[in-house]
């Protein structure tokens, strides 16, 4: 499936996409791989990350963004449940997101 935002308004407004997901998942990219912990908070910059659930369910992840780091306690964010893993994705207005994702 493909999701492509495109975000306006004022010049240099951060903004971000949040994907949370159950921790102790399994998650790898060309340059690193670990096993998610409970509030872990990483960027996907750029690039594919896959993502393993119980060994064997996969979410593939191609494309990224990141523009900025103060994402995780961004003013106005809404609170990350508990024990949830979060990739972000970060961007400047005005500006455009292109993801792909395979289940």
């Amino acid at each position: 499936d493909l999701l492509d935002i495109e975000y306006g308004g004022a010049d240099t407004i951060p903004i971000k996409l949040e994907l949370m997901l159950d921790s102790g998942c399994r998650f790898e990219t060309e340059n690193v791989s670990f096993t998610s912990h409970p509030s872990d908070y990483i960027f996907l910059r750029s690039g594919k990350a896959t993502i393993t659930f119980d060994a064997h369910h996969k979410i593939e992840i191609d494309g990224g963004a990141y523009a900025h780091s103060m994402a995780e306690n961004m003013r106005g964010a809404e609170h990350v449940p508990e024990g949830c893993f979060t990739i972000c994705l970060t961007g400047k207005t005005p500006g455009k997101m292109h993801l792909t994702f395979k289940f």
